[in-house]
């Protein structure tokens, strides 16, 4: 099922966040881009395995982008630098 516009925006910031500035996703900061489309927006791409939620307290989750962001995104020339942020991730826990 393809992404609709909102998901296809967040999911975009997420994976920009992440290979730019080399920082995970707070939900406060996609509050903030993305206002009131952003709880249904983010519940879908957490359950398509999207996005993935990593710290999960009230209303202040982190979300690191899985291998199917970079895959709606396009962008197979940035899979390499995922993989590294992954197991710098997939290590650190």
């Amino acid at each position: 099922m393809p992404l609709t516009k909102v998901e296809q925006d967040i999911c975009q910031f997420v994976v920009h966040r992440l290979l730019d500035q080399s920082e995970l996703t707070r939900r406060h900061v996609l509050l903030k881009e993305f206002k009131g489309s952003l709880p249904d927006s983010l519940r879908k791409l957490a359950d398509r395995s999207v996005l993935r939620a990593v710290e999960q307290t009230y209303e202040n989750e982190t979300y690191l982008p899985r291998a199917t962001a970079f895959h709606y995104q396009k962008w197979q020339e940035a899979t390499p630098r995922f993989c590294r942020y992954f197991w710098w991730y997939s290590s650190a826990r």
